[in-house]
Formats: C-alpha cells, structure tokens, sequence
C-alpha cells in the first residue's frame, strides 16, 4: 500500500486544484478575448468624419453611412 502523510496530501490536493484554477483562468481569458475581438472587428470608424458604426457584412471595404467614403475594414496596411 502507498504510505502518504497527511501534510503531503494536503499539499498535493492544494496543488492540483490551484493547477485546475490556473488553466480555467487561462481558458476564461482567452475566449473573453476572442468574443471581444469578434465584436470590434463589426465596429468600423470612417476616415474622413470619423463616424462609428457597425456593419456585420464580411465585406472588405465598407461605405459610411454619414459621408459615404469608402472604408477598409480593421488596420490599413498600406504604404503611402
């Protein structure tokens, strides 16, 4: 039979279930993280009068609503 003391126990337990809380954390942060992504990536400014709005369509380029200029989606990564 496996002899364990007490203290031993204790501490195994103790550091098994903070092991569990850690990777839930983990997990928890990293779908808030996805959900907030998803949600910002809808919400688009416009460049010239600086409107927010959300559109939900995949398109990569999007017009405002206030002054009609089309807007490409997310960072411009373009040169110049």
């Amino acid at each position: 039979m496996l002899e364990i003391s007490f203290e031993d126990l204790a501490i195994s337990v103790l550091a098994f279930s903070m092991l569990i809380l850690g990777v839930l954390l983990i997990g928890r942060n990293s779908t808030e993280r996805q959900v907030r992504r998803r949600s910002l990536r809808s919400i688009i400014t416009c460049d010239v009068c600086g409107h927010l709005f959300k559109d939900s369509s995949a398109d990569k380029v999007v017009d405002c609503p206030e002054c009609g200029r089309a807007n490409q989606r997310g960072r411009d990564k373009s040169l110049g």
